[in-house]
């Protein structure tokens, strides 16, 4: 509700009051304070949109404050892309910052931008055990991502037999994977095991 200033007056014996229009409000927000709030307020795309508007700060720190805000909007509406090119433009600010790296390689992590993630996640050091479990991370699914490559290759030239054999131990090592247990069981199944193949 408005609060208004009251003004009054004395004329006489009588009162008057009289209630001016202009509301006694907070100061307005800056459009980029304005894209905070949407932010945290789960309003994505349209904080994304108002940022457009807002030229890039000058001071250091404003600006990679700046590009880590475009970059969490970009990864919570789902463009992984535009993540890493924000985080890219915020580690370029200052190249050395041992956070700026760590979340400059979740956000590669997260765009299957495997060798660049491990590269900034181990330049970030041991410092922070959280890069350990990055790189970590990182490396299990560059791992993944190889023996599924592989298992798919193998099926694609119909090497069964060796597709079995290097996808067993990808399983063992992945258990959860049901890409590549599927492609154990069609490499089983070519080789006329149906009934490994429906097991796995």
């Amino acid at each position: 509700m408005p609060r208004f200033r009251i003004l009054f007056s004395l004329t006489g014996n009588c009162i008057f009051s009289l209630a001016l229009l202009a509301p006694l409000a907070a100061p307005a927000q800056t459009p980029l304070e304005r894209a905070v709030t949407l932010a945290r307020g789960n309003h994505y795309a349209e904080a994304r949109d108002l940022l457009k508007t807002v030229p890039e700060p000058g001071p250091p720190a404003q600006k990679i404050a700046f590009h880590r805000l475009k970059a969490a909007i970009a990864a919570a509406l789902h463009d992984p892309a535009a993540a890493v090119a924000e985080m890219q433009q915020a580690l370029a600010v200052s190249p050395a910052d041992p956070a700026l790296l760590l979340a400059t390689a979740v956000a590669e992590l997260n765009a299957d931008q495997l060798e660049a993630a491990l590269r900034h996640a181990e330049a970030a050091g041991d410092s922070d055990p959280r890069a350990r479990v990055v790189v970590g991370d990182i490396q299990e699914k560059l791992a993944f991502n190889l023996s599924f490559d592989l298992g798919f290759d193998l099926i694609r030239h119909q090497k069964f037999l060796q597709a079995v054999e290097g996808l067993k131990p990808a399983i063992q090592t992945f258990p959860k994977s049901s890409r590549l247990r599927t492609l154990l069981g069609i490499a089983q199944f070519a080789m006329g095991d149906a009934e490994d193949a429906a097991g796995t």
